[in-house]
């Protein structure tokens, strides 16, 4: 696990903020945050921008292209062989809650990149290490690492960006 901050600049970090929390973004509903029979409660939104090798939507790709640039800077490898990127929007709650742990992939050599947008008191748990949420810091781990999100108590949202590569 290696963890990275002061990532984005802040012209990039502003704007991916202004985008995710304006009315014309277009979220989506999950029922479940880990698994489809998680037996929780819990919920969240969440933009697909890229997946199975195809961009889904060019405009949130664009946005998050500062952030892909970041990651191939930093290991060395230019063009990232990209899995899957989405975006995540947790709403607070009165009580912190944890979701399922999970793993992303289990596949050879793939990452998980998990990039937090705003600081608030939640977290990502990888293993037994607890992951601040920070803004504009992120952490790089094996994508078939288990790990969970949690939600917030003290932010409207908890917003984080996941980059699976290779």
């Amino acid at each position: 696990m290696k963890k990275f901050s002061n990532i984005l600049d802040n012209d990039n970090l502003n704007n991916i903020k202004k985008i995710l929390t304006s009315d014309e973004f277009p979220w989506k509903f999950s029922s479940s945050v880990s698994y489809s029979d998680d037996p929780s409660d819990l919920f969240y939104f969440m933009g697909s921008c890229y997946d199975y090798n195809q961009i889904l939507d060019h405009r949130t790709y664009n946005l998050v292209l500062p952030l892909i640039n970041f990651l191939e800077e930093k290991i060395q490898q230019k063009p990232l062989l990209l899995w899957r990127i989405k975006i995540n929007a947790y709403p607070r709650t009165h009580v912190l809650q944890e979701h399922m742990p999970h793993k992303d992939y289990v596949k050879k050599g793939l990452k998980a990149f998990v990039y937090m947008i705003n600081s608030n008191d939640g977290y990502t748990r990888i293993g037994s290490e607890k992951v601040k949420s920070i803004e504009n810091t992120g952490v790089l781990f094996e994508s078939s690492q288990t790990h969970n999100s949690t939600t917030c108590t003290n932010a409207k949202l908890r917003l984080t960006i996941n980059v699976n590569y290779w």
